[in-house]
């Protein structure tokens, strides 16, 4: 039984193939052989695990991979509104320390879209 570091790696060694015949597809890689490639993550989800129970398995989309950003983001108080409700950035700065939370943003590259045409 292959492992998931093996299955990576077999994905990665079809890479280009997996571009040119599949590109935006979902694949699943299972003891290093492509087992199946699908239209919707779920489709993949679904058929790996009713194959192949817990795995090791692969699910992946093939494609270039997004970038993940970790956006600033303030953690306003209730000191750090305005008299309409709305924030204020200037009366947040101004606290001794103010605090901030950083949230995730999945960035894809250009000309890569997700099954809804996003």
């Amino acid at each position: 039984m292959s492992t998931l570091k093996e299955n990576i790696a077999a994905y990665e060694a079809m890479q280009d193939d997996l571009e040119l015949d599949y590109f935006g597809k979902w694949v699943v890689f299972h003891n290093e052989e492509l087992a199946g490639t699908y239209k919707t993550s779920e489709d993949a989800v679904n058929d790996a695990i009713a194959r192949f129970g817990r795995g090791p398995y692969l699910i992946r989309r093939v494609g270039p991979q997004p970038t993940m950003y970790y956006l600033p983001t303030p953690v306003l108080t209730d000191d750090c509104w305005d008299e309409n409700g709305n924030p204020d950035l200037t009366k947040w700065a101004q606290q001794p320390h103010p605090a901030v939370f950083y949230r995730p943003r999945l960035v894809y590259p250009e000309g890569y879209q997700d099954d809804d045409g996003c």
